[in-house]
């Protein structure tokens, strides 16, 4: 696939299905499961919303294919047959003990490696059992030593069963990072215990800070080798971390991609448009979740609008980028899109307007030398009266401190670039414009009123 440059988005020419290029990454991992040591268990980590589910349906749909193709008819070689099993640790995580959420996802597991196959009833006895511990929690004590004394024989048996010498058995897990971290644990641990199996992969969608927190409550003590334990301890439930890679090449395929499909922009005005990516970059970030919301709630907000009457096609492309601005400031920082409602005019804001914005709140000790602090070393990102107020309201109220940079830039972007020298005197005009359009997605002034 053809890449676009990392300031603009990729022209019509590139516009492909699998924006975010994740086949990339599948394919060579497709390659290891064929070959690694087993048995072995690889998290497909990230933080929520970064495309793990995606990954694993890929690797899913992918290992099924080749398995019913047998063979890759073009070279003869032999491709990775398995038995491909799959499952959500979230939709097991409703019971209300452990053990019952646990005893669920091991049963919903059985059950789909011996559907349909010939040993089908000799699980059935192992299943009952399982039901019936499910029903009477109190009786549940054992169901670890109830399943390792008969799951692993009884998938032994029906792997050797089976005639392809290269048969595996892969069971994906996703979605831990849905469910309470020490239970995320717990599950990893059992499918580590239980699945200790030949030629048996486990694969689990996961975000490493999530299995953290659910071990830290075990290292209770603190102390120089407490972040060493935890480090081991992960090391010892997911053998192999795979991270998913996201670029801001992936990110503008992707979010390009789905503004055409919504029809939020036309091919033609991509190039036009290209303004935007580092507005996204600096706020949103690569994760796709909230690049889908982005474009969603851009569509919605689109419904409502039509193109106006002698508006020329920049002025078009200036007022659709503002309103992706503006969407993205709900989505990352609503407490500066609430701050554009008390006074649209950005570039105009001052010592008045900071201290009108900070009434109510003591102001901090360390306010006037944190903003002297960052003007050494951020000078071109708060040369400006408008940015020192905004510094200053975000410093005294806490909010969005350590992303304080990014959104002078991003500011800075619609102000210098978006609207542009030419027409910066209607800024006002057109970001109020903005933000009677977005109204309907935004929650910025409810949780304002809730935390101020």
């Amino acid at each position: 696939m053809s890449r676009a440059k990392s300031d603009s988005l990729p022209s019509k020419e590139n516009h492909q299905p699998d924006s975010l290029d994740m086949r990339a990454h599948v394919i060579p991992l497709i390659r290891f499961l064929s070959s690694c040591e087993t048995p072995i268990t690889i998290g497909i980590q990230g933080a929520s919303g970064c495309g793990k589910s995606s990954i694993m349906r890929m690797i899913r749909d992918k290992l099924i294919e080749s398995s019913e193709n047998h063979g890759d008819r073009q070279s003869g070689q032999q491709v990775l047959e398995t038995m491909v099993i799959s499952s959500s640790a979230w939709s097991h995580s409703f019971f209300p003990t452990n053990n019952q959420c646990l005893m669920s996802l091991l049963l919903d597991i059985s059950q789909q490696i011996s559907y349909g196959q010939v040993l089908e009833k000799d699980f059935t006895s192992f299943h009952e059992k399982l039901r019936n511990l499910i029903s009477s929690p109190e009786d549940s004590g054992n169901f670890i030593k109830l399943a390792q004394s008969n799951l692993p024989s009884l998938i032994e048996s029906l792997l050797a069963t089976n005639q392809s010498s290269k048969i595996r058995l892969v069971i994906l897990v996703d979605d831990l990072e849905r469910i309470a971290p020490p239970l995320a644990v717990k599950m990893l641990e059992l499918l580590n215990h239980i699945f200790t199996i030949d030629k048996c992969i486990t694969i689990v969608g996961m975000d490493y800070q999530v299995v953290v927190s659910g071990l830290v409550d075990r290292f209770s003590e603190m102390g120089i080798n407490q972040e060493s334990r935890l480090r081991a301890e992960f090391q010892r439930l997911i053998q192999v971390p795979f991270h998913i890679p996201l670029t801001s090449q992936n990110l503008g395929q992707y979010l390009a991609d789905l503004l055409l499909k919504k029809s939020f922009i036309r091919p033609e005005q991509l190039e036009q448009f290209s303004q935007i990516l580092p507005i996204v970059g600096l706020s949103i970030g690569s994760n796709p979740r909230l690049v889908k919301r982005l474009a969603i709630s851009l569509e919605l907000i689109s419904c409502n609008l039509g193109k106006r009457q002698n508006e020329s096609e920049l002025d078009e492309v200036m007022n659709k980028s503002i309103l992706l601005f503006l969407v993205c400031l709900q989505i990352s920082f609503p407490r500066v899109y609430d701050l554009l409602v008390r006074n649209p005019v950005f570039s105009e804001w001052d010592d008045d307007f900071a201290l009108e914005a900070i009434r109510g709140v003591p102001l901090p000790d360390d306010l006037e030398q944190a903003l002297t602090s960052i003007r050494r070393t951020h000078e071109i990102d708060f040369d400006e009266t408008w940015e020192q107020a905004l510094f200053k309201i975000l410093w005294a109220r806490n909010w969005h401190r350590d992303q304080v940079i990014e959104i002078s830039r991003i500011l800075s972007i619609v102000k210098d670039e978006v609207v542009g020298s030419e027409k910066i005197s209607e800024l006002g005009i057109f970001i109020k414009k903005g933000l009677q359009a977005t109204a309907p997605t935004s929650i910025a002034v409810e949780i304002g009123r809730a935390h101020v």
